[in-house]
């Protein structure tokens, strides 16, 4: 056995072209009868000045072609590892602090096998590489995977993620490519999600629950195009299912989604209505509609790369159409609700409009016919027992007046 201690390191990773230099640091060679123990404890010099600890142990048994690695890290930012290298730049939008425990196999030439990973994850931001200009804040995580280098394939034995935007437990697996500077190159991803939280307001009104989340898609970097094979998410008796594409623009990105959903109780509508969809119909909505549930519906969302000016989504660029069941709704401040709607309804990118069947206003039923709100304004005709044509209620610029209507 022997030891170094108090040297200066300097180690190049020819894989990834990248130089680490060490200050103080020690290593050990422990000859054991079966073979050779190599360990090392390296205070790393990163391209801010500062200092990440680094800890590493390698076991080599006699008659064997590969080598046992073990690593422990303490905290370190992974945009500041993309610094130290050319050929690890798929780290340089992770501005997040990681430290943890590895397991690898290396073969006696010096090629990584497989890996196995233990990560933890503080606080900081997550730049995508595409699809998304603003940085994702990230809150914490906790990470188990398992990667095979030599076939370029991960699987998620538990990922625990929790940001301002989305929060869940994660499992699943997929393939990952590289480019020649060790940039992101694909990624393919078969995940499912459980206790998923979305907070998204600009998207979303209000956060949205779901008890799983099955994601299959594969990224493709050089052309920043994310092509969806199947979301399917749930919530209790609420099911959709869509599949699609998304392709980054410096305008507004290009969105195609097609796909079903089922049993959505009216606050779930109110929260999915995508901002920027027919502003006025989702208002009015909003503040007029209470109970009842959609049985079934349609999503056909095809939306050009570039289209979007502002938050408008153009009128023929989306269509979803849905049956509704059991509706309450307040037509006319004052007066009783209309309650036990049934009928069916279509969201375009600027419109929404209604074919209402059949309803009652206190213990009389009543049927009506077709009702087409505007773009900012939403119709329903009056019971048969008022003789009046249609009764409007027009949007306000004011939260306060939406209530107003008149006949």
């Amino acid at each position: 056995r022997f030891a170094v201690t108090g040297a200066k390191l300097t180690i190049f990773d020819e894989a990834t072209r990248s130089y680490w230099s060490a200050e103080k640091a020690s290593l050990t060679f422990d000859r054991k009868a079966d073979g050779v123990i190599v360990a090392i404890n390296a205070p790393v010099r990163l391209a801010d000045k500062s200092t990440w600890l680094f800890t590493a142990s390698g076991r080599y048994t006699n008659g064997h072609d590969t080598i046992a690695l073990e690593a422990a890290f303490k905290p370190v930012r992974l945009s500041l590892l993309a610094a130290s290298g050319a050929g690890l730049q798929a780290l340089k939008g992770i501005d997040i602090p990681i430290d943890g425990n590895a397991t690898c196999d290396m073969s006696v030439a010096g090629q990584i096998g497989r890996c196995k990973l233990w990560l933890n994850a503080g606080a900081g931001l997550l730049t995508l590489p595409a699809l998304k200009k603003e940085p994702l804040r990230f809150k914490r995580a906790a990470l188990t995977v398992t990667l095979d280098v030599p076939s370029q394939r991960y699987e998620i034995e538990q990922l625990s993620w929790s940001g301002d935007t989305i929060r869940g437990e994660i499992t699943g697996n997929g393939a990952i490519g590289f480019t020649a500077d060790g940039g992101l190159s694909s990624l393919t991803a078969d995940w499912t999600a459980e206790k998923v939280s979305i907070d998204a307001p600009n998207v979303f009104d209000g956060k949205l629950a779901l008890e799983t989340m099955k994601f299959r898609g594969a990224f493709d970097a050089a052309r920043k195009h994310l092509t969806i094979e199947e979301i399917h998410a749930r919530r209790g008796e609420f099911d959709l299912t869509l599949a699609g594409e998304l392709q980054d623009h410096p305008v507004s990105m290009g969105v195609v989604l097609n796909g079903q959903f089922s049993n959505l109780s009216v606050p779930d509508l109110k929260r999915l209505w995508p901002a920027g969809a027919a502003p006025g119909a989702r208002d009015w909505i909003s503040l007029n509609v209470h109970d009842g549930a959609i049985r079934g519906g349609t999503v056909a969302v095809n939306i050009l790369p570039g289209a979007i000016q502002g938050s408008r989504i153009p009128d023929e660029m989306m269509n979803i159409a849905f049956s509704v069941d059991a509706m309450k709704l307040t037509y006319l401040e004052g007066l009783p609700d209309i309650a036990k709607l049934n009928g069916s309804a279509v969201l375009t990118g600027d419109r929404f409009k209604a074919d209402i069947t059949s309803g009652s206003v206190g213990s009389s039923p009543w049927t009506t016919t077709r009702t087409r709100p505007s773009k900012r304004t939403a119709r329903l005709a009056s019971p048969p027992t008022i003789r009046s044509t249609n009764w409007r209620a027009t949007r306000r610029s004011r939260a306060s007046e939406s209530n107003s209507r008149h006949l």
